[in-house]
């Protein structure tokens, strides 16, 4: 089977504001995320006109950085992760 798949940022009222280019599908969500050089762009570009951090909600296999959050991964989610 061949698949592409695509990379999107979509804001809370639908529009997408991002989108990279398809890769082949065997290519894990890390590696497209590293070689869209997504990082550096929000780095440049989310910040509030006041000059507080704005953060993009990925899923779990992108991490954890300043302007990227996620929930905690895993079947089994300890009460502290959940609070």
């Amino acid at each position: 089977m061949h698949c592409l798949k695509y990379q999107a940022i979509i804001a809370p009222d639908g529009i997408i504001s991002h989108l990279y280019r398809p890769v082949e599908g065997r290519i894990h969500d890390s590696a497209v995320w590293t070689e869209s050089g997504m990082s550096d762009i929000l780095n440049a570009h989310t910040y509030a006109p006041d000059g507080s951090l704005l953060q993009v909600y990925g899923d779990p296999v992108y991490g954890i950085n300043e302007h990227l959050i996620s929930p905690f991964g895993g079947a089994f989610i300890r009460h502290d992760e959940r609070e």
